[in-house]
């Protein structure tokens, strides 16, 4: 999962390099056809969650399941915002002879920072997410299947992302891609007590961004 993030990192990095004369601009207030301060944007997001198979701290033999939410955020500035954000997902994850089968949902706050890139057609960003995941796992073992009660961890993570403008107007409309994981305090997230004691996953998404507010 660290892996996934680090390469999300790498992504924003060089994206930064490339938009050397955007940020020459934004420091004159020309922030284009981007969202201004005081703005709310309105997203929703849904793709893959994975998940490896709990028996390392490097985990290998990635599971893939689904993930998904909506998130609202208030942009105090027009590279900076910050807001909440809510989902669910399934996991799937394997130890030894056991598979175990999650369902979770995710929620908190997060913050974001932003680069304006080609007049604001073009903006890559970092967050970073503080909150929680309540989650059922259950676990099967020679054919038979236990599960567990529900349970809720403290959960942190972030991640990279870029949204390109489809939808050029007052309310313009963005298409959103995002990289990110989530790490926990907890080693039960899957039901097996084994390996990294705070069980996590890493996403991949696509989806929509709608701004509100002032232009």
């Amino acid at each position: 999962m660290r892996d996934l993030v680090k390469g999300g990192f790498i992504v924003f990095a060089f994206l930064s390099l490339i938009n050397t004369s955007a940020a020459h601009a934004q420091r004159y207030g020309a922030y284009g056809l981007a969202p201004r301060a005081k703005s709310f944007r309105l997203g929703t997001h849904f793709g893959l969650a994975f998940r490896g198979d709990d028996q390392t701290k490097k985990s290998s033999n990635y599971r893939v399941g689904l993930a998904g939410g909506l998130d609202v955020t208030y942009l105090f500035h027009p590279r900076f915002g910050a807001g909440a954000f809510a989902g669910i997902g399934t996991l799937a994850s394997d130890f030894g002879g056991s598979k175990s089968s999650t369902f979770f949902g995710w929620y908190g706050t997060h913050l974001e920072g932003r680069i304006i890139a080609q007049k604001g057609k073009t903006v890559p960003f970092l967050f970073i997410r503080l909150g929680g995941v309540t989650h059922k796992p259950s676990l099967t073992s020679g054919g038979v299947t236990v599960e567990s009660e529900t349970e809720t961890v403290f959960a942190y993570g972030g991640g990279a992302g870029v949204e390109f403008m489809i939808y050029r107007g007052r309310k313009p409309l963005y298409l959103r891609l995002m990289l990110g994981g989530t790490l926990t305090n907890s080693d039960k997230l899957d039901n097996i007590e084994s390996g990294d004691r705070h069980d996590g996953f890493s996403f991949l998404s696509v989806g929509l961004s709608y701004y509100i507010g002032r232009r």
